[in-house]
Order: C-alpha cells, then structure tokens, then sequence
C-alpha cells in the first residue's frame, strides 16, 4: 500500500491541454437547470468592497428605491450610488448568445466600459477584468466561476446543462469560504453522483475529517481566516486507511501559497474555476484513491 505520508516524492499533475474524451455518458441535470454555473464579483475601485451573485438571464444593475418599489438585482446603494451619479434602473446584464452583455438603460449619467461610452440600448459584452463606469461608480468584473474553459462553447442559460455521470457516491470535501463558489462545486459535483461535503472554515473541515474521511477533498489555499495549506498538510499528516486526494484552488497570484502546496496536492486549478475543468480534474483524482 502507498504510504500517505510521503507526499514529496509525488508530483503534482496539471490539466491536459487537449480535449480529453469523456468515458461517462453526459446527462441533463435535475438542480443546476435551476442554477446557473457562474459566480460574477463586482469590486467596488478604490475600496475593499464587493458583490457577489450567481449570474441570472437578466439582472439590473441600479439603487435600490423604496418609495418608487425598484429593487435592482445588483443594488449600489450602499457605496453613495445617488450621489456618484447612479440611476434607480442604470443598466442590466443579459445572456444572450452565450455571453454576458451589459446594456444602458437609458441611465442620466451613462455607462462605460473601460472608459468608452456605451449607446443606450445597446448590448456591449462583459469580458474578465472589464472597469465598468456607471456614472461615476467603478466596478472591475471578474468571473469566478464560468461554465466552460473554451470562451467559444460556453453553456448559456435556456440551454441544457449536460453533466458527465462520473462518481459512484463517493465523498467530496469542499473548503472554501466562499458560499457562491461552494453552492456551484456542491451542485455540479452531486449531479455527477458524488456526495458533497460543504465547509467554510478549518475548524469545520478538520472537524469532518475526524469524523469520517473523505474519499477527495478540494481546497481553496487562500481562506479568509488561515491558509488552506494548513488543512492540506493536516490530512497528510494523519494515518489514513487509503490516499485522500487533494486539489487545491486559488487565483492564479496565489504564485507563493501555490508553490508551497505542490508537494502536498495532486492537482491545482486557478480561478476563474471552469466547471469543464472542475469535473475533469475530479475525475482525475478518482483514479488517484488508494486503498
């Protein structure tokens, strides 16, 4: 039997490159027809702040209006959006052809998208990194989670989601502090028949590990409280009855926490986390459990 506790003579492995064939037949999911797979961050330039949201058909971006009832998706009021020049309903994101655009809704102060007016009424696509000005609001757009690795096959909403049938109810520990994140991993990952185990801090992971191991676990490396490595390195460290596989994920300018954990992880996938990825690194990993 391998002993779990020598991590160091192991190599890390990447994704391929090429488009590996699946071996499961895909199927239409039941959960995620109602869930789209992607996690959109708005970060408010020139401060901590930022917003979070599972991207929806449609979502209007705006200042929330008691008195008129106007409740945008993406509501800016708490960051002086009136006086920053933001109208009630500014503009809204929309899916269509398989990209996210943005589109004016004839707001008073305009939108911009690096710094380039956009006409009313007119799509203009979102793209990772994008400043977008809503009067003299700035939001940078970053996607954390996507459907597809491939920008040209996205999975759109409206469409049918298809999701390989890869596990056989093993045990997916996922620790990462993000609830978005968690809840599109969980979901994706339990229609692709493993079971998911969602925790949010180290105490939480370390608590389920005690009480029963996992068969794989994915692991964010930058944790809001600690590092994610010192979860990594606590699983190596126990006797185990078979190898628990571990991948690690973070943004890619995680370069010093991700070369600290190589020795440790089997796989590492940067954010953006594509969900293509996501199922073929998990898939990898199940050919890596040893009893």
């Amino acid at each position: 039997m391998t002993n779990p506790n020598e991590p160091a003579d192991k190599k890390t492995s990447y994704l391929p490159t090429d488009n590996a064939t699946q071996t499961a037949e895909p199927r239409a999911t039941g959960a995620l027809d109602k869930i789209v797979p992607w996690v959109i961050e708005f970060r408010v330039v020139g401060t901590p702040n930022i917003l979070k949201a599972p991207v929806s058909e449609t979502m209007v971006i705006g200042r929330k209006d008691n008195a008129h009832k106007i409740f945008p998706e993406i509501d800016l009021e708490p960051f002086d959006a009136q006086n920053r020049g933001v109208s009630r309903r500014h503009a809204q994101l929309v899916v269509r052809d398989n990209r996210v655009q943005i589109e004016d809704l004839d707001s008073s102060n305009g939108t911009f998208i690096n710094d380039q007016k956009i006409n009313a009424r007119a799509p203009f696509r979102l793209r990772e990194g994008d400043i977008v000005r809503l009067g003299r609001l700035e939001l940078q757009v970053h996607f954390i989670v996507k459907p597809s690795s491939n920008d040209q096959t996205m999975v759109g909403i409206g469409n049918t989601i298809q999701i390989p049938l890869i596990g056989s109810g093993q045990t997916v520990l996922i620790l990462d502090d993000d609830e978005f994140v968690c809840q599109v991993m969980s979901h994706t990952l339990m229609q692709a028949g493993f079971q998911v185990i969602i925790t949010h801090t180290a105490a939480e992971a370390i608590g389920r590990i005690d009480e029963a191991l996992p068969d794989m676990m994915i692991v964010e490396l930058l944790l809001s409280e600690t590092s994610g490595l010192d979860i990594i390195r606590y699983i190596r460290m126990k006797n185990t009855l078979h190898y628990v596989p571990v991948m690690a994920i973070a943004a890619t300018t995680a370069g010093f926490s991700r070369g600290q954990a190589e020795k440790y992880i089997d796989l590492f996938l940067g954010k953006p986390v594509a969900i293509d990825e996501l199922l073929k690194s998990v898939e990898q990993m199940l050919t890596l459990i040893k009893e």
